[in-house]
């Protein structure tokens, strides 16, 4: 998805349509989906490898992955408001180009650092401790 957000931010030919239309995708991702994929990692998976108990490694990487997330929050948070308003007026694609691709690039930055430990570390863990962990808490 980061990348449909650097392209929002491009000067990829497209309609004003299509460009609506992926600034709408690429909000809706953001600020509705990514925040439940988040608040399952640090209400359901972190406290259940913890209880657990992991290696340091894990429960360093598990610590630096809610602060990550933190991060990434605060760019989408800044960056959400001009999604919205390239969805509602794809003319001022030119006019925001500068600051979406700015926001774009960091959250592409900050996305390729955080799923490294996830995928080599944390999920890895997971698998290895399934039998072990209690089930995730219902909403």
């Amino acid at each position: 998805m980061t990348s449909l957000a650097l392209r929002v931010a491009s000067a990829a030919p497209g309609t004003d349509a299509e460009v609506a239309d992926a600034a709408t995708v690429v909000n809706r991702y953001f600020t509705t989906a990514l925040p439940k994929h988040v608040e399952d990692e640090d209400d359901s998976i972190r406290p259940r490898l913890l209880a657990v108990g992991v290696s340091d490694e894990v429960e360093r990487a598990l610590a630096v992955m809610t602060t990550e997330h933190g991060s990434i929050e605060t760019v989408i948070a800044e960056v959400a408001p001009l999604w919205q308003e390239l969805a509602r007026d794809p003319g001022r694609r030119v006019a925001l180009r500068k600051q979406l691709h700015s926001a774009g690039t960091r959250i592409d930055e900050l996305f390729r650092a955080h799923l490294v430990p996830e995928e080599k570390l944390i999920f890895p863990t997971m698998r290895r401790l399934r039998a072990s962990l209690s089930p995730p808490p219902r909403s």
